[in-house]
């Protein structure tokens, strides 16, 4: 089972003279267990592609089919979007409830519940982004820290249990401990319960350790999808529609430029600090070792 685009194409203030082209044949399939890293420049179409997975926005060509459904031929998305939880940035804007358990609960508790299931997925989607229930599910969300109400909305998506955790930005404004915090609560989700993870991003680095894949955007289209390594591994390119590239592989880069033979498709840090120590040994052909 898997979330399916196929030729996606939308336009904003469609009809108007405003009218502005966010989308042009876009086609992409996210797999179930799958983790997605989506990357591209401010404005290239990363936040209008991930508000059709779950049928917030409709295409105006193309279509969108979940699990086998085609959202343009259902009457209702309820069930389509318990499957697919879509977490805006800076979501702890949407928090509203007196207490956290009320505010975590408030979808499930649509869902007609009992209170005892309500309370255990409340718990349980508190625990996936690391806070205790006990500790805060009493407390009003805007006691917490930013970070804290962050995790707390995040953990109102989850309680829904989707199999499709769409994140858009989740780190943005954190501090670095913050970003680090919800990576790894993000990461865990994906390697413990199995969710399928489309991660929206502008951080090379966070996308090159977690991602499966990565997709990358330019102007509305979809210009690459391949490993992380192999789609980092095309420097020139990204650099040239404005990207950047994990601190690993610019440095690999430039090694090549100075004549090392480094190979393609070093990520990460630890791989990356061993081949230097293999450069720097007495012998080591290639380069000037001056130069590392």
């Amino acid at each position: 089972m898997s979330i399916v685009i196929e030729q996606l194409s939308y336009i904003y203030g469609l009809g108007t003279p405003f009218a502005a082209k966010a989308l042009e044949d876009c086609s992409l399939e996210v797999q179930e267990g799958e983790f997605l890293g989506l990357v591209g420049h401010t404005g290239s179409g990363k936040s209008t592609l991930v508000q059709h997975m779950n049928g917030l926005l409709k295409p105006h060509s193309g279509r969108v089919v979940v699990d086998g459904q085609d959202l343009s031929k259902l009457k209702a998305l309820r069930d389509v979007r318990r499957k697919v939880g879509l977490v805006f940035q800076y979501p702890e804007h949407q928090l509203f409830e007196e207490t956290v358990e009320r505010d975590v609960g408030f979808g499930p508790r649509s869902l007609g519940l009992t209170d005892d299931d309500v309370r255990e997925r409340v718990r349980r989607a508190l625990e996936m982004v690391g806070l205790d229930y006990h500790a805060v599910a009493s407390r009003s969300p805007f006691e917490l820290s930013g970070g804290q109400r962050r995790r707390v909305a995040i953990a109102g998506v989850l309680a829904m249990e989707p199999k499709y955790v769409v994140l858009d930005e989740p780190t943005a404004s954190l501090d670095p401990r913050g970003r680090r915090d919800m990576l790894d609560h993000i990461e865990r989700l994906h390697r413990e319960e199995g969710v399928a993870v489309v991660l929206v991003s502008h951080d090379m680095n966070e996308v090159a350790r977690l991602a499966d894949r990565v997709i990358v955007m330019d102007r509305g289209r979809i210009v690459m999808d391949g490993t992380p390594a192999d789609v980092f591994d095309d420097v020139d390119r990204l650099t040239a529609m404005g990207l950047d590239v994990p601190e690993t592989v610019r440095l690999m880069h430039r090694l090549r430029q100075s004549g090392f033979d480094v190979p393609g498709g070093v990520l990460s840090v630890d791989e990356c600090a061993s081949l230097i120590r293999s450069l720097l040994a007495p012998g080591e052909a290639g380069g000037d070792a001056g130069e590392v």
